[in-house]
């Protein structure tokens, strides 16, 4: 079995995305992170199965920085 993991940050204001999924985490509430990236939420890909669901997240920031 081949091991994933990425971590994507989402240039998405915090509140602007809909993760249905509940696999974004937000760096702005309650307390602010910080971190080595832009954008309000931190998406863990950990497994093959994910990959869908990250998509989804990620295209959602593209529209929205379009």
């Amino acid at each position: 079995m081949k091991c994933l993991r990425s971590i994507i940050f989402l240039n998405v204001p915090s509140g602007e995305i809909n993760d249905s999924h509940g696999i974004a985490r937000g760096l702005t509430k309650p307390k602010k992170i910080g971190h080595w990236g832009n954008g309000d939420y931190e998406v863990k890909l950990e497994k093959e199965e994910e990959i869908d669901q990250v998509f989804e997240l990620i295209k959602q920031s593209y529209t929205y920085n379009k």
